[in-house]
């Protein structure tokens, strides 16, 4: 009798630990879905081309398009005996024009750098064209959405908020935007993107830098630095130098909780799991972190080879006769940030 009790415990405690287990396993696949899914990758069998009548590497020869190299070869191989000239004595031209497409798009998906350019370009097709007219403030109607409005943004998340803040990716369009603008005013626009960053760091680092040394980016008229107020004899305002000094080489204060948080106890209840899920998720927080970085300086620097106060300062400071001297002479965009206290407050 007690070898039978001792068998049916152990069998009731085993089938508790197991289905324990299967739960602890599907909520952390669960959450893994959510925070590791990347957005589906469109697919270049939408771009122009295919709605211009013309098809896709992908579809000429017939695959899909996580094919791999094998895949390629073997459909390469069955596609050119398909539509060889020689095969298709009735439309040689057609035949040719497809064979020579067949060899085309294998040469291009076959090397792997190829067929990521090749994606890219895709993808690029597919962004939504910049429209000729002038854009309100905030906002490039039709095109990449610029929704960062520094009153409202501050007024909807206000010091203190710890709701997520910016991210790269709806920036990343930004970065094509800024090549079509050839109005000065245009590029006011970004005044309020650079703020709206600055608040965030101000609102979700641990240990944000003060408001005032946060350069802004100023207005069309302003000069370069203080030496060229006093040369010119302008009232002070902006000093652009600070703003091309800073953003260029901005480092992201942020640790990325809120926008990638944590997995807790009732979402993993087994510690172990938890503690490698969390080790992961603190990796994709750097990643997060970098990226933005890259983005932010990335749009600075090309910010500053299209904003004329840049031409402007290197002419007054060839006029002033000190344009490689200390102080008052430009760097391009990457030299260094040097610390120093800017008065202008946000």
């Amino acid at each position: 009798m007690w070898l039978i009790f001792r068998l049916v415990w152990w069998i009731i405690k085993w089938t508790f630990i197991i289905v324990l287990s299967l739960l602890g396993l599907m909520v952390f696949y669960v959450v893994c879905g959510v925070c590791f899914n990347p957005e589906p990758r469109r697919s270049p069998r939408n771009s122009k081309a295919r709605n211009a009548g013309e098809q896709s590497y992908y579809e000429i020869l017939g695959i899909s398009e996580d094919a791999s190299p094998d895949d390629i070869k073997r459909a390469r191989k069955q596609q050119s005996l398909a539509h060889h000239p020689d095969k298709n004595p009735d439309d040689q031209e057609g035949a040719k024009a497809r064979f020579q497409k067949i060899q085309e798009a294998y040469e291009t998906l076959i090397d792997d750098e190829k067929r990521r350019n090749y994606v890219h370009e895709v993808e690029k097709e597919e962004e939504p064209e910049i429209p000729s007219s002038k854009p309100r403030r905030g906002f490039f109607d039709g095109g990449p959405k610029f929704a960062y409005i520094y009153e409202e943004y501050i007024e909807k998340y206000p010091l203190g908020s710890q709701e997520p803040g910016i991210t790269a990716p709806p920036l990343i369009e930004t970065i094509q935007s800024i090549a079509t603008m050839t109005d000065p005013n245009d590029l006011l626009l970004l005044i309020d993107l650079f703020r709206c960053v600055a608040h965030d760091e101000m609102r979700l680092a641990r240990r944000p830098l003060r408001a005032d040394q946060y350069p802004l980016y100023g207005g069309p008229s302003d000069l370069w630095n203080n030496a060229e107020y006093e040369y010119t004899g302008r009232p002070y305002g902006t000093e652009v130098g600070k703003f091309y000094r800073f953003w260029p080489n901005f480092k992201s204060k942020r640790t990325f909780e809120q926008e990638i948080p944590s997995a807790t106890e009732d979402d993993l209840p087994d510690a172990r799991q938890r503690k490698y899920f969390n080790k992961a998720i603190k990796a994709s927080r750097m990643k997060e972190k970098e990226f933005l970085e890259e983005v932010v300086q990335k749009l600075a620097t090309l910010l500053e080879g299209v904003d004329p106060r840049v031409d402007a300062h290197e002419e007054l400071s060839a006029s002033m006769g000190r344009f490689r001297g200390s102080g008052g002479s430009h760097k391009k965009s990457g030299s260094g940030n040097k610390k120093k206290k800017n008065g202008t407050t946000w």
